[in-house]
């Protein structure tokens, strides 16, 4: 017996996400620090509360279940 399976592929609309978040993230960060020369630390400046791991959580396929 054979089966066909369908997958639906969304990694690249996650990642895109993700990048789109981070990047909003960053923004946000600048704003309120604009006297800041340096690139924030990604784990200490921009994850400060967690946002980060957050949005990772939130986007890696594993964590999450399409219907």
């Amino acid at each position: 017996m054979k089966k066909t399976v369908e997958i639906n592929d969304t990694l690249q609309e996650h990642v895109d996400s993700a990048i789109e978040q981070v990047e909003e993230k960053l923004k946000e960060y600048l704003e309120e620090n604009p006297d800041t020369d340096e690139v924030p630390d990604i784990s200490n400046d921009l994850d400060y509360y967690g946002s980060i791991h957050e949005i990772i959580d939130r986007e890696v396929p594993i964590y999450t279940q399409e219907s």
